[in-house]
Formats: structure tokens, C-alpha cells, sequence
């Protein structure tokens, strides 16, 4: 579930589903307090990335500290086989804790996507240089979810080409 992600209208679910770790509150500003303390202990030498996935869509962005003035790069990936869901419900900017922590993400992708993170320790040795990049392609034409058109796909393997097909219903 996604680190930090409200709705836009709060019990929009529907269903009682947890969908965001905002649904705990003391838990996760205890965790964003401290990832941001570790981080600031030794900064610019580290760095923290947060990875989960998603309600049906995929965006980058980042969650800042305003009391120590740093930031954290994040990633809501997702889905890669699966419905791909309107963002429309969901608040792609918020505060939390008062106001000490804030978040904002980049535009959603509407396609299947995961993403490629890229940790280069070597470039600068006083900063580590983090690229958090988003991978997409589109559905297919034609795919539906519930009683229709089943989604097949195959896993290849280089050396001996189509290793096992796969359908999803």
C-alpha cells in the first residue's frame, strides 16, 4: 500500500480497505520522522527512496521535512498486469503531522507500469546520485477484467525463446 496517499473524499472505497499507510497516522509519522532523522544525520551522504505500490496507477514524487529541510524521493508503482484506475479520487498533494511533513506527486501514468531505480554511489562520493525512473506501456486494446476478454501473456527466456504461457482471467 502507498506510503503517503489520501482520498480526495474520505471513505470513497467503499469496501473498508486499508489503501494508505495515512490510515495510520502515528505509525507513519513516527516512521517519516525517523527515515528524515537518519537521513539528516549524516547529510548529503544518504539518502532515502520509498517504493510501494499502488491503487491502480503509477507517479513519482517526493514527501519533504519542513522542520529540517530535506526531502525524500518516492514511487507509487503499479498496476503491471491489472486494472489501470482513474486518480481522480485521490489527493495528489497533502500535508501531514501538522503541517511538518507534505507531499506532492508528478502526473499519474494511466498505463501498466513499474519502475527502475538507480542508486550511483560512485558518481560523487559526498552524495549518492538516486534516478527513480517510471517504466509504461499500454493495456491492450480489447482487455477487460470481470467475465470477458481473458489477458494472455508469455515469460521469454533469451536463450530458449517462449519458456510458459499464462492467462489471466
Amino acid at each position: 500500500i502507498p506510503f503517503v496517499l489520501d482520498e480526495a473524499v474520505l471513505g470513497s472505497t467503499g469496501d473498508g480497505m486499508l489503501v494508505s499507510w495515512s490510515s495510520y497516522q502515528d505509525e507513519l509519522h513516527n516512521m517519516l520522522e525517523k527515515l528524515f532523522k537518519w537521513k539528516h544525520a549524516q547529510y548529503p551522504t544518504r539518502e532515502v527512496v520509498l517504493l510501494s505500490s499502488g491503487p491502480g496507477f503509477g507517479t513519482t514524487g517526493d514527501i519533504c521535512d519542513h522542520e529540517l529541510g530535506l526531502s525524500i524521493p518516492i514511487a507509487i508503482v503499479g498496476p503491471v498486469l491489472g486494472r489501470v484506475c482513474n486518480p481522480k479520487r485521490w489527493k495528489l498533494q497533502n500535508t501531514l503531522a501538522g503541517g511538518r511533513f507534505s507531499y506532492v506527486y508528478r502526473n499519474p501514468v494511466d498505463k501498466w507500469n513499474f519502475c527502475m531505480v538507480d542508486i550511483d554511489l560512485s558518481a560523487n562520493q559526498h552524495k549518492p546520485n538516486v534516478e527513480v525512473q517510471m517504466i509504461e506501456t499500454e493495456v491492450p486494446p480489447g482487455t477487460s477484467w470481470a467475465g470477458g476478454v481473458s489477458v494472455g501473456f508469455a515469460l521469454a527466456d533469451s536463450r530458449r525463446g517462449v519458456s510458459q504461457m499464462a492467462t489471466l482471467r
